[in-house]
């Protein structure tokens, strides 16, 4: 019986092992890059949101202020390559721009990138044709590190007005909300339609005063008392409008 017993538990034992080291070799392996060696590092980048603002810019229009508009380029292996623009604000010198660009930030590289402002005067935005106001370089690391990034701008070798770059990080998931809004027994705010209502809410008080007044002669009341009965009923209707809501019961 002795024997049975440790026979029994040493085979549950091993059937137990068996099950957990098939769990094992059916998971897949880690992965490892052709030829060996260790797996790159996963890559940090998050989506940041620039929002640009300028001021005291050079007013090159003769009869009316500059029209200006920014255009960010990033420095890709020595070469400028657009990656964004604001929109074109008509005859102001200190432009807030409403347009974000978003761009990718790298924590583990220096990304340059460079602030170009131009007076537009064309209407299809051509920065070819356009007046030259400014520029500033710097990396996304300084704008994203300050609160405010604000440097002068640099046009011809002096400076000339300064901008500022707001930098907001953007989250992980675009989520929209969709809403569905009913209004239920608002007031009516158009004038003409107001007074037709006071004037039929008039003409029914009126109507129920002269009905109490006929009804109250009819049964040979006194012509006071009649008058006194009228008013009686015409205030209760005053009174019942006021409390259900201020508005024509008859409507």
């Amino acid at each position: 019986t002795q024997i049975r017993f440790v026979f029994s538990f040493k085979l549950s034992y091993y059937n137990e092992y068996k099950s957990y080291l098939s769990k094992v070799m059916s998971q897949p392996p880690p992965y490892s890059p052709p030829g060996g060696g260790q797996p790159p590092p996963p890559v940090m980048v998050s989506k940041v949101e620039l929002t640009i603002s300028c001021n005291g810019l050079k007013d090159a229009d003769v009869f009316s202020k500059s029209d200006p508009l920014c255009v960010v380029y990033s420095d890709i292996n020595g070469r400028l390559q657009e990656i964004g623009r604001t929109e074109r604000i008509d005859d102001n010198l200190n432009p807030r721009f409403q347009k974000q660009v978003v761009v990718d930030y790298h924590f583990e590289e220096v990304q340059k990138f460079t602030f170009k402002v131009f007076d537009i005067d064309d209407k299809n935005n051509n920065v070819s044709k356009a007046d030259f106001l400014g520029k500033c370089e710097c990396t996304l690391g300084q704008i994203v590190s300050a609160s405010n990034f604000t440097r002068p701008l640099d046009l011809n070798g002096r400076d000339y007005g300064t901008i500022t770059i707001h930098a907001q990080e953007m989250g992980g998931k675009q989520q929209s909300i969709k809403m569905t809004l009913k209004g239920v027994k608002l007031d009516k705010k158009d004038f003409f339609e107001s007074i037709m209502k006071v004037v039929h809410q008039e003409a029914w008080v009126s109507l129920i005063g002269v009905v109490a007044l006929i009804v109250s002669l009819y049964v040979n009341m006194t012509t006071l008392s009649s008058v006194i009965v009228a008013c009686i009923c015409v205030r209760c209707v005053y009174i019942c409008t006021f409390y259900i809501g201020k508005s024509d019961p008859f409507l």
